[in-house]
């Protein structure tokens, strides 16, 4: 009797397993084709890249004494034209870190009305400054600090007497950044200027993880 019961057991245990070994075949065999199609979506997904937004400068408008024209132009080289209402003025010596810039052509004289834009992305705005007789200090704008010089080219030839006289001319540079919106400055007494509004730098500071070990903390940028 005990021999039949273990032998009825063993049947029963035995129909059990092959019953459960064909469950986990056909579950397998189910489970693939996901696995499959997920492992395709995540390799799509791996190939998207998200485009960032195009950097938009809109609404500009620039108060001078002429009321002359505004133009925005790309910075590409190291010279532009200084202004819409006088063709040989020229501000030289201008950075390659500020290549692609946009560049606010207008006046050549600027009151103390609005210098105004918008953006859709953060940004730096530079302001370059005459500085004979410190008009450069007595007209900067609120909030500007100063970053380096260009070049102010009447456009006489060297040699004349206007370029004796005149010659080329320090403008002292300041730099404020300002978030996506729509900003507006004015300086603070009627001066021959100029202005940029450059795309801000993405920057990561300030980075902490707390981890069980105290490890160091690295930001690195993923390239592949």
């Amino acid at each position: 009797q005990h021999k039949a019961w273990e032998m009825a057991n063993k049947t029963v245990m035995d129909a059990a397993q092959s019953q459960y070994d064909v469950a986990a075949a056909r579950a397998k065999a189910a489970e693939q084709p996901i696995a499959a199609k997920e492992a395709t979506a995540a390799a799509a997904c791996a190939s998207i890249v998200t485009p960032q937004a195009q950097f938009l400068l809109t609404g500009v408008v620039s108060a001078g004494r002429k009321n002359a024209p505004v133009n925005v132009v790309t910075i590409t080289e190291s010279s532009v034209k200084f202004a819409t209402n006088r063709d040989k003025y020229k501000l030289k010596n201008i950075p390659s870190d500020m290549f692609g810039s946009f560049y606010v052509q207008a006046d050549h004289y600027k009151a103390t009305g609005e210098q105004k834009f918008t953006t859709n992305r953060p940004v730096v705005v530079y302001v370059t400054i005459d500085s004979r007789g410190d008009a450069n200090l007595k007209a900067l704008p609120d909030g500007f600090t100063r970053y380096g010089s260009l070049a102010f080219d009447h456009g006489f030839s060297p040699g004349t007497p206007d370029f004796t006289k005149y010659g080329v001319v320090d403008f002292p540079m300041y730099k404020k950044a300002f978030p996506p919106g729509t900003h507006s400055f004015q300086f603070r007494k009627g001066c021959m200027a100029a202005w940029f509004v450059q795309d801000a730098p993405f920057s990561l500071t300030g980075v902490v993880s707390a981890g069980h070990a105290k490890a160091p903390v690295n930001v690195v940028t993923i390239t592949e």
